[in-house]
């Protein structure tokens, strides 16, 4: 969590709190090379997914707040590049999109880790923690404010259980249709920019 939590997007920007953790970084490795890997996701699926995982961890903001704070995000993942530059001018930036992670992974983490992918193990799929199901998580977010920090944690773990992901297309997604092709837009506009970027590695 070097760059911050799920809560903190809760007003409309992504890890505004990005450079608190990049300058620890910083200042404990001030001569060693540094390599910054930083996957970057559509705008409408990662809010939708910072919120569920915001919910696991106990916290709580009203479902409508949430979307009206982040309905408008172009331009976020450039500043959060554009921190990184600032506290780590000299560190190789390699950003990736998580949409295209099942292309990219045998690169991704043959670079990472500097085994070949063909000599990696797969994990079983049940040592995959799975995100939580849309049910599971709009009767979280009716719960969530009769309850405390903690009983939001085991409610959710219990909603999970009791709920289970049915699929791939089981996933909450809470934008309406307008605020989704809006926030595509936006993202692929950031996608170009970011490729033309010289003092970044993209992949893909």
């Amino acid at each position: 969590n070097m760059l911050g939590h799920t809560q903190d997007c809760y007003r409309g920007d992504i890890y505004p709190n990005a450079e608190v953790g990049l300058r620890i970084m910083a200042d404990a490795l001030p001569d060693m090379p540094v390599q910054i890997w930083l996957c970057i996701r559509s705008y409408a699926s990662f809010f939708a997914s910072m919120y569920a995982e915001s919910l696991r961890h106990g916290s709580y903001m009203d479902l409508h707040e949430y979307l009206e704070a982040n309905r408008e995000p172009g331009g976020q993942w450039l500043t959060l590049i554009d921190t990184i530059r600032t506290v780590l001018p000299q560190a190789e930036l390699i950003v990736w999109s998580y949409e295209n992670f099942s292309k990219l992974e045998a690169a991704i983490l043959g670079r990472l880790s500097g085994i070949d992918h063909s000599d990696m193990l797969s994990l079983p799929l049940n040592d995959v923690l799975p995100s939580a199901s849309a049910k599971a998580i709009e009767r979280m977010i009716a719960e969530a404010p009769g309850h405390t920090r903690t009983q939001r944690r085991f409610t959710m773990l219990a909603l999970q259980d009791r709920y289970p992901r049915m699929g791939s297309g089981d996933r909450f997604d809470p934008w309406d249709e307008r605020s989704s092709v809006s926030m595509q837009a936006d993202y692929e506009t950031d996608l170009a920019a970011i490729r033309k970027r010289d003092d970044v590695t993209f992949l893909g």
